[in-house]
């Protein structure tokens, strides 16, 4: 009942508001930019009939290659890290783990760079507008994931309408700068750090923020039904 209800009413209240949500992140961006000194825009897109498009990510720059000295101190400090997470590992095994994953991926890219240093498959522009298409279907599929894993637990109608509208708000809130964190370590750096961008700043760190919400909403006082028994 609670997803017959709230489903449809949680995706007619976004599609009202999709506007709004649009010109917000448009605005967001050009001020997040302005602030870190990168020039990133996002306009408004014929939509042609799509329900829920996004406006489009337009960047006027392009990043940089790494040179010898940056791929040089990337490597030894993967090597660093790498050897660092076994060092008492027993009382942070997660965390260890973590870090030899992060440090071998980025050694492998920065092998890959010393091989072929101007042949990396992606650019800027491709990865911010791959992390935009993400955060945006991570927004429109919240009421979706709510509706399976919330609204079969025990809690009130108009508790399980405010957590699903909390989560939205807040995803909503922070792509901007979870976008522009992102152009920032590309334009400051170079695409030495698109693959750690992408397994670190990407879809983990949504699930992880997604999850952290969620865990907050379960905790809610829920409804206890007393069961008489005869």
């Amino acid at each position: 009942m609670s997803s017959l209800l709230l489903l449809p009413a949680s995706y007619a209240t976004l599609a009202w508001a999709w506007n709004s949500v649009s010109l917000y992140w448009t605005l967001a961006v050009s001020s997040a930019s302005r602030w870190v000194g990168i020039p990133i825009e996002m306009a408004d897109v014929d939509r042609q009939g799509a329900w829920l498009a996004p406006p489009e990510l337009q960047l006027q720059w392009t990043a940089q290659y790494p040179g010898n000295e940056l791929l040089l101190v990337t490597a030894l400090v993967s090597i660093t890290a790498f050897s660092a997470s076994f060092i008492r590992k027993e009382r942070w095994l997660p965390v260890a783990y973590l870090v030899r994953v992060l440090a071998a991926v980025q050694l492998g890219v920065c092998g890959y760079f010393f091989a072929s240093p101007s042949n990396f498959p992606y650019t800027a522009q491709e990865h911010l507008r791959a992390i935009f298409l993400m955060q945006t279907m991570i927004v429109k599929d919240i009421p979706l994931a709510m509706s399976l894993i919330y609204y079969p637990l025990d809690f009130t109608l108009m508790q399980k309408g405010a957590a699903t509208l909390l989560i939205t708000v807040y995803f909503i809130a922070i792509l901007p700068f979870v976008l522009t964190l992102h152009a920032s370590i590309l334009f400051h750096a170079s695409l030495l750090f698109v693959p750690l961008c992408f397994f670190l700043l990407g879809a983990p760190l949504m699930l992880g923020l997604f999850l952290t919400l969620y865990s907050y909403c379960a905790s809610w006082p829920g409804v206890i039904r007393q069961i008489s028994r005869f």
